[in-house]
């Protein structure tokens, strides 16, 4: 698949995720969307949190290309709200970066706001949510923390349904956050 995956062509906004897929010794793409046939299979080149100008030069620095997707063809006020969104989910990236623990007044509630705005910020986006499963890990940890152990069940589900979509049910990050689950 590595000399198929390296020719996906990019969007900021891609259908598709490429991993590595450790047990099987491969590289996988996985649909993170339905894709209609016809419809041109795509990955990001780019992370998320970049601003427009910043992803397009970027893109053409390092890759040669001037990027036209959906999200770099955004004008006017829809690029701006666009901008916003993506310096807010590039704040995020950062905080959610540090371990919980030293995350200053860290509590429950911050964690799991912290990680519903990354989130509700990828899908408006149209990036893929299933970007943040290990945030959502983060929030399940935060609230079993807590001992609230309803709160924190979703977030796992949510985590291991994310992981499947971007890694494959058979990746072995989604057996452990799977036994991690079941204890």
């Amino acid at each position: 698949m590595f000399a198929h995956a390296c020719r996906i062509n990019h969007a900021c906004a891609p259908n598709t995720h490429v991993a590595w897929n450790k047990a099987l010794a491969k590289q996988t793409v996985h649909a993170v969307h339905e894709i209609a046939a016809g419809d041109e299979i795509t990955v990001s080149y780019a992370q998320p949190g970049s601003v427009c100008a910043a992803r397009r030069s970027h893109l053409r620095n390092t890759f040669g290309f001037d990027c036209t997707c959906v999200l770099c063809a955004l004008t006017g006020e829809a690029l701006q709200a666009s901008d916003v969104r993506q310096r807010r989910l590039a704040e995020l990236i950062a905080l959610l970066a540090v371990p919980h623990a030293g995350r200053p007044s860290e509590t429950q509630t911050s964690t799991v706001d912290l990680v519903t705005e990354k989130l509700r910020l990828l899908k408006a986006e149209g990036l893929p949510v299933e970007w943040a499963h290990m945030d959502m890990v983060d929030a399940f940890t935060v609230c079993c923390d807590a001992g609230d152990f309803a709160a924190a069940t979703p977030w796992m589900h949510n985590a291991i349904q994310a992981a499947q979509t971007v890694l494959g049910k058979d990746s072995k990050v989604v057996h452990d956050l799977e036994g991690v689950l079941s204890q």
